[in-house]
């Protein structure tokens, strides 16, 4: 049992795992994310779900007519689609999930946010940093506003989830970050450094609060959801023959029993 915050948990590969290890030990979760809360009919729900092509079409039509972006308009229409999967999920398996849009990134916005939380549910028991932001680039071609978000995502998300959760109980604090964090990729400059950097945040927070188990999964490429499902992301790691992992696989409890773990001296 918990109440847990988890930021980025509206959809993709962080609402996944949240999910799964609320079901598993009964957790409460609240999702932060940047887009609005999805207000969705159950008629536009089944219209997706037999025809997303011809609602993507309509939706893009409907935005040009307007003089809107039509590709934007389609990828919000898009996130609101998939939180509104998460949240029916949750329902589905008995989870108890609240969805909060929030900027993870501003500090008085994710105080704002934290507090009322607090006052519904009471004290915080753990925080799931899963936000993040990317565009494949070459550095040269890095547009300064996309970079900012990057690193304003999980750099900035870090230590305002930090900082507004600095008296509460926690038991956990999990940062997910990238391979990219550890290895770089092509492409990744700004989502590289923002991962180690994030990562190395996470390690001074450990000696801050070493009673607060934290740490940072750098994940593999996910094959099912998440950023590397991009059409050019995708496209970039299947030239360097990039096997992606399915996301049953990342989500599997795994067995450490036959590792040897070295002792201190």
């Amino acid at each position: 049992g918990g109440t847990w915050i988890v930021s980025g948990g509206g959809r993709g590969i962080t609402a996944v795992i949240a999910t799964t290890l609320a079901k598993k030990y009964d957790l409460r979760l609240h999702m932060l994310g940047t887009a609005p809360a999805p207000q969705l009919s159950d008629d536009f729900v089944r219209m997706v779900a037999s025809d997303r092509g011809g609602v993507r079409r309509s939706i893009m039509q409907e935005a040009s007519s307007r003089g809107e972006n039509p590709v934007e308009a389609w990828r919000n229409t898009e996130k609101a689609i998939e939180i509104d999967a998460t949240l029916r999920e949750c329902r589905r398996q008995n989870v108890e999930a609240t969805y909060h849009c929030c900027d993870v990134s501003d500090f008085s916005d994710v105080e704002l946010t934290v507090r009322r939380i607090r006052e519904q549910f009471g004290p915080l028991n753990g925080v799931i940093h899963g936000a993040g932001a990317g565009q494949d680039a070459r550095f040269d071609r890095k547009r300064p506003d996309k970079v900012e978000k990057c690193l304003q995502a999980k750099i900035d998300g870090s230590l305002a989830l930090m900082q507004a959760t600095q008296t509460d109980p926690l038991e956990c604090f999990v940062a997910f970050g990238s391979i990219s964090g550890r290895f770089g990729a092509n492409g990744h400059t700004d989502y590289s450094l923002a991962n180690d950097m994030m990562a190395k945040i996470v390690d001074r927070y450990r000696s801050d609060r070493p009673e607060v188990r934290s740490f940072t999964f750098h994940w593999h490429a996910w094959g099912d959801i998440g950023m590397a499902t991009k059409p050019e992301a995708k496209l970039a790691l299947e030239m360097i023959d990039m096997e992606f992992m399915p996301a049953r696989e990342g989500i599997e409890p795994v067995s450490y029993t036959h590792l040897t773990l070295p002792t201190k001296a």
